[in-house]
């Protein structure tokens, strides 16, 4: 039987793989936005959110591709790890995407409703790869330390 501590185990080593794949994808797919196509956009709402705990930025902006009306917030892939932690990039970011600002827009021409204003590699995207391999870490000294109570277990 499964008891608390295994199940705690699992949790962490799955937010670490969480983390690692989830920073790994956002890399690869920042790379690709450096031969996306470009296109004019405005921004309709640029704002700071203000909550209790955190602040987050919100940037939308609409864009146009072969007629089709887009919406995008994404200011670049790992924005929204910045934009959580980082006040003074918060309101950099409101100043540089002042509402209805005109602004060019990246977008992919395969899939045309993914869209930046930001592209390449961000090191935000670094830093979740980074806490993955720290879970990850962390959760196998508990492995080991788990197996290892096993086999003194089996050994009486």
């Amino acid at each position: 039987m499964i008891g608390k501590e295994e199940i705690g185990l699992i949790v962490v080593s799955l937010i670490g793989i969480a983390c690692i794949f989830w920073g790994v994808r956002g890399i690869l797919k920042s790379k690709q936005t450096l031969s996306w196509l470009i296109t004019e956009g405005e921004v309709v709402e640029s704002t700071v959110i203000r909550s209790r705990k955190t602040n987050s930025v919100n940037i939308t902006y609409w864009y146009s591709v072969s007629g089709v009306k887009y919406c995008s917030s994404r200011v670049y892939f790992g924005s929204e790890i910045s934009f959580s932690t980082n006040k003074e990039r918060q309101e950099q970011m409101v100043r540089e995407y002042k509402e209805y600002s005109k602004v060019q827009v990246y977008y992919n021409p395969e899939k045309p409703h993914e869209a930046v204003l930001e592209t390449g590699f961000h090191d935000e995207l670094s830093n979740v790869i980074y806490f993955g391999i720290f879970f990850l870490f962390i959760s196998s000294l508990f492995y080991f330390h788990w197996i290892e109570m096993l086999v003194q277990y089996f050994k009486q």
